[in-house]
C-alpha cells in the first residue's frame, strides 16, 4: 500500500493507505514503530475513492510525501531530539471576590449583568483580569474589533502567569507563544472537529476574564512547546522514555487555577501519549474526584478522543460511581468507551446522557435503565459489536421501553447496534413510545425486516418530529421506510459484505 512519510524537524511519522472496495484501511505512527490501524467502510466503492482520494490530498498538504520521495524544495530531515516537556507549575493566585457575586454567577453562568459587575470590581481592585474581563465582554459582541483583539492578546501575554499558571504553554498552538482568545471556539466533540495535529493540548472558552469551558489532553505527536524548534515530543513521550507530562497532575492544576474559577464545561482527551495504543482513565478519575470543581460543571465528556488518537475499544473509563455525588449541578453526560462501570446513578439535574460504545457490556446498561435521572429529557446508548463486548439484547431495555423510568424523556437514541431488526419489531408496542418527539435508530444493522415491522404499525410513529434510519442496511425498502412519518431520515445506507462462499455480513457502524 502507499507510503507517505513525514520527517521535519523533530517529527518523524508515517501514514499508509490501502483501498479496496468499499472500504480503506489507514495505518499511522512513529516510522520504526508498526503503528495503530483502523478501518473504514462505506456505502460504495466510488465514496469509498473519493474518501481515499480527499485524505490523500489532505496528508500530502500537510508535507506527507511518498516514502523516497522528498518534498518540493526540502531535503527529507533527519529526526531531531525533541525538548522534554517540563511539568506546569502550580497557578499563581490572582486577586478573586470573596462576594455574593461569585455565588450569584455559580447559581446562573449566563447571568450578564452579574458578570458586568464582577468584572467592574476586578477592574476597581487593580486585577488584571478585570481588564481582560472588559475586553472580552466587548469583543462578545463586537468580536472583530481590532483594538479590544490587539489588547486581549497584550493581557494574555503580559499576565499568564497571574492570570493562569504554569500550565499556560500548553494553552498554545504547537511551537507558539499566543494563547486563543474569546474569539477561538474551542473545538470539542471527536465526531465535531476535524483532525489538528499542532492544536493546544488545552484548548478553552472564555467568559469576561475566565475560562468557562475546557478541554484537556495530552500533547498529540506534533505539538511542542514554544521555543523548542517545532515538530513533536515522541522521543520524550513513549513508553521507553516515560511519561513527561503528569496528565492526572495537569488536570488538577487546570481545575484549580483562579481562571477556571467558573469552568462549568470539561472535556477529557487523551490521558497518555498516543504511542500508548490506550486510553486508560483509571487514574485520572480517581484523581478528578477530589476536584471541587465537579460541583459546578454542567457538562462534562470523559474520552473526547477521535480515532487516529486510539480506537473505541481501546478506550476505559473505569470505576466510575464515585464520580456521581460529586456532580450535583451536571446537565449533560458524554461517555466515549468500550469500557466503563457505573455503578448506582442519581444526578438530579442531568438532561442529557449519551453512552458511545465499540461494544456496551449489559452490566452498563443496567446501571442505566436504575439510574435516579429524574430530568433526563434525551438519552443516547450506542451498542457496538458483539465481537468487542456488546452484549446487549432487546431484554436488556424493557425498563426503558415500558416507560417505567425517565418519565420527561422525549429523544430517543438506541444507535450502533447489531440487534437493530428485534428493536424494531419491539418498538411498536413500546410504552416510552407515546412520549417521545425523536426517535434514533442510526449507524445499526437494519434490514428490511425491520422497516417492514415498523410499516405494519406506523401509526405508532406518526407524532414523532424526527426519526432517524440512516446509516443501516435498508437496501430496497428504503422507499417503505420514508412512508413511516413525515420527518424520517433514511440517507445514507451501507452495503451488506457478501463472502467469497456467500456468507452476508452486517455490522454496527463502529466497534473498534
Amino acid at each position: 500500500m502507499p507510503r507517505y512519510e513525514f520527517t521535519e524537524g523533530s517529527s518523524s511519522k508515517f501514514w499508509q493507505i490501502d483501498l479496496k472496495g468499499s472500504s480503506f484501511t489507514t495505518t499511522y505512527g512513529k516510522i520504526g514503530t508498526s503503528g495503530q490501524t483502523s478501518l473504514k467502510e462505506y456505502g460504495d466503492a466510488a465514496a469509498a475513492k473519493k474518501e481515499h482520494a480527499k485524505l490523500i490530498a489532505e496528508k500530502t498538504k500537510k508535507g506527507y510525501v511518498l516514502a523516497g520521495k522528498a518534498p518540493v524544495g526540502k531535503a527529507i530531515a533527519k529526526p531531531a531530539k525533541a525538548v522534554p516537556l517540563k511539568a506546569a507549575k502550580p497557578a499563581v493566585a490572582a486577586k478573586t471576590a470573596g462576594t455574593p457575586l461569585e455565588k450569584q454567577i455559580d447559581a446562573d453562568p449566563d447571568n450578564g449583568d452579574a458578570w458586568t459587575v464582577y468584572a467592574d470590581w476586578l477592574q476597581s481592585q487593580g486585577d488584571p483580569r478585570g481588564e481582560l474581563a472588559v475586553v472580552q465582554e466587548r469583543l462578545a459582541t463586537d468580536p472583530k474589533n481590532a483594538a479590544m483583539l490587539s489588547a486581549e492578546k497584550k493581557l494574555l501575554k503580559d499576565h499568564r502567569d497571574s492570570m493562569i499558571g504554569g500550565f499556560a504553554k500548553y494553552m498554545c498552538r504547537s511551537g507558539k507563544r499566543d494563547i486563543a482568545g474569546i474569539t477561538r471556539k474551542p473545538d470539542l466533540g471527536p465526531d465535531d472537529r476535524e483532525g489538528d495535529e499542532d492544536a493546544a493540548p488545552i484548548r478553552v472558552g472564555w467568559r469576561a476574564g475566565f475560562i468557562t469551558s475546557a478541554f484537556v489532553g495530552y500533547p498529540g505527536m506534533e505539538w511542542s512547546p514554544a521555543g523548542s524548534g517545532g515538530g513533536d515530543d515522541d522521543d520524550d513521550q513513549d513508553d521507553e522514555g516515560g511519561n513527561s507530562v503528569d496528565f492526572s497532575k495537569l488536570l488538577l492544576e487546570v481545575l484549580a487555577s483562579p481562571a477556571t474559577r467558573f469552568l462549568t464545561s470539561l472535556h477529557l482527551g487523551m490521558p497518555t501519549h498516543v504511542d500508548h495504543g490506550e486510553a486508560d482513565y483509571t487514574q485520572v478519575i480517581k484523581k478528578l474526584v477530589t476536584s471541587e470543581t465537579l460541583g459546578r460543571l454542567r457538562k462534562l465528556y470523559l474520552g473526547d478522543i477521535d480515532d487516529e488518537e486510539t480506537m473505541i475499544s481501546s478506550i476505559f473509563l473505569g470505576d466510575l460511581s464515585k464520580l456521581w455525588p460529586k456532580l450535583s449541578k451536571l446537565r449533560s453526560l458524554t461517555l466515549r468507551a468500550s469500557g466503563m462501570k457505573l455503578g448506582a446513578i442519581a444526578l438530579p439535574e442531568l438532561r442529557e446522557l449519551t453512552i458511545i460504545s465499540g461494544g456496551l457490556d449489559n452490566k452498563v446498561l443496567a446501571s442505566i435503565c436504575a439510574a435516579k435521572l429524574p430530568k433526563l429529557e434525551k438519552l443516547e446508548l450506542w451498542f457496538g459489536r458483539e465481537r468487542y463486548g456488546g452484549n446487549c439484547k432487546v431484554k436488556d431495555l424493557r425498563p426503558i421501553l415500558d416507560g417505567t423510568t425517565f418519565k420527561a424523556l422525549k429523544h430517543l437514541g438506541l444507535r450502533n447496534g447489531e440487534f437493530a431488526d428485534e428493536l424494531a419489531a419491539a418498538l411498536p408496542g413500546a410504552k416510552i413510545l407515546k412520549q417521545l418527539t425523536a426517535l434514533d435508530l442510526s449507524k445499526g444493522t437494519m434490514t428490511e425486516v425491520g422497516v417492514k415491522a415498523m410499516a405494519d404499525h406506523k401509526d405508532v410513529f406518526s407524532h414523532l418530529r424526527k426519526l432517524d434510519l440512516s446509516d443501516n442496511y435498508l437496501g430496497t425498502s428504503e422507499k417503505l421506510a420514508s412512508t413511516l412519518m413525515t420527518a424520517v431520515r433514511t440517507k445514507p445506507q451501507r452495503k451488506a459484505h457478501i463472502s467469497g462462499d456467500g456468507t452476508i455480513y452486517r455490522y454496527a457502524a463502529i466497534g473498534e
